[in-house]
């Protein structure tokens, strides 16, 4: 029996079970895919690999728990994060009105010196080192068993069994609480699980050759576009109409943030972009019940009025370029 079962091995999952796992803890970590890190896990596409959804960590206020977090964990000498320039990392670019500033920014932000995938490998690897700890992948629940109040053992759904004596959720609340059965919560509480997923993001990666990124204004930051100066007007007309044919996105090039010593983000000289806007949940979810081809066509309809924007004002000819991209809608991100 572990001393901790937690349920999903996302960011806050890695972080819960490796410091409960370094002061002699039996901890068990169980996540539904085949690998780490929630949000910040990478995924490969041909030579190409990207990180889900995170582009810098960042730090208000005075403390660096970071540093201190990776100290706790022994892992100061293997994750290396680089500080980047907090005065240089946000710009702000409306073409329309021939805008570009740099965001004022006084907060901490760091990247990893071999991007986020050896970041969560570290994590969870702390863990799988550990005697008495494990990790389990592509792991599903399917049963939560309860005696006198309190959780003993989930079930999976290929057979298994886990018991513990304390469990740790870092899944869907929403969904756990149906497995467990409403009827173990408050009232007061139930109604909080009543909720609907709310704005998510669109996102696109792109793997691309025979360019350097450098040599149309990037770096080390995120560049922040918008269609009109009035950003308020732009994001109400995304969240509240659904209106994606001109959105406002941001893009960023983890390729120039940090070169891997194992060149395993992507091939020596080529490089990635990856551009981000948000969109309400709902609008894809709907797209995708009234089936595969209306989602398919939604789902084009916004990567090509993205790319089309990027072409025009940031990168010309940035489709020759192209030899690998891919996209997420808030659909993916939920399946994930």
């Amino acid at each position: 029996m572990y001393d901790f079962i937690i349920i999903g091995a996302g960011m806050g999952g890695l972080t819960v079970g490796s410091l409960l796992a370094q002061v002699g803890k039996k901890v068990c970590l169980v996540e539904a895919l085949k690998k780490p890190g929630g949000c910040a896990h990478s995924f490969k596409k041909g030579d190409f690999s990207f990180c889900a959804s995170v582009h810098y960590l960042h730090i208000e206020g005075k403390e660096n728990y970071l540093d201190e977090l990776l100290k706790k964990l022994n892992l100061e000498n293997e994750i290396l994060l680089e500080r980047l320039d907090p005065s240089a990392c946000d710009v702000f670019s409306c073409p329309s009105q021939k805008l570009r500033f740099t965001l004022p920014n006084k907060t901490e932000k760091f990247y990893p010196k071999k991007h986020f995938r050896h970041f969560v490998q570290s994590m969870a690897h702390r863990i799988e080192h550990t005697a008495g700890c494990c990790v389990s992948y592509k792991t599903q629940i399917s049963k939560v068993h309860i005696s006198r109040g309190k959780i003993h053992s989930i079930s999976t759904t290929d057979g298994r069994e886990f018991s513990g004596k304390n469990f740790i959720v870092n899944m869907d609340a929403q969904k756990f609480s149906k497995m467990m059965g409403p009827h173990h919560f408050p009232k007061s509480f139930q109604e909080k699980l009543q909720y609907h997923y709310s704005t998510s993001a669109y996102s696109v990666y792109l793997g691309m050759e025979g360019i350097n990124l450098s040599d149309y204004g990037f770096g080390k930051n995120l560049v922040w576009h918008s269609p009109h100066f009035d950003v308020r007007k732009v994001f109400h007309r995304g969240q509240k109409e659904c209106d994606l044919k001109n959105p406002w996105f941001l893009m960023s090039t983890p390729s120039l943030y940090s070169a891997s010593e194992d060149d395993s983000m992507c091939p020596k000289g080529a490089c990635i972009l990856q551009i981000v806007t948000t969109c309400r949940y709902e609008l894809f979810a709907n797209a995708l019940r009234q089936g595969e081809d209306s989602y398919s066509h939604l789902k084009n309809l916004v990567l090509n009025s993205i790319l089309d924007v990027v072409e025009t004002f940031y990168i010309p000819n940035l489709r020759k370029h192209l030899k690998q991209i891919t996209a997420g809608t808030p659909t993916t991100h939920a399946r994930q």
